[in-house]
């Protein structure tokens, strides 16, 4: 993680960010989260908001199983 976050910092400037997942289009309430209405962006490491996933495979399902639904609606982004 250390070595990933100096990475990071070198290449943006000397920012140390993170990629985290966010909505790739508005998710409606309800609506199962699926990959292709998720992408990753880069965020300022001190600025992320508390519970963000940053790993995909923590918030998709194995194929197969029952997916995650929106619990409120996402905004894009």
């Amino acid at each position: 993680d250390y070595l990933e976050t100096q990475a990071t910092a070198s290449a943006a400037g000397g920012i140390a960010t993170v990629a985290v997942l966010v909505a790739s289009r508005d998710i409606p309430l309800g609506q199962p989260i699926e990959p292709h209405l998720v992408t990753t962006q880069s965020w300022p490491v001190d600025a992320v908001p508390a519970g963000v996933f940053t790993d995909a495979t923590l918030l998709l399902p194995d194929p197969g199983e029952e997916p995650r639904r929106a619990l409120r609606a996402i905004a894009q982004g």
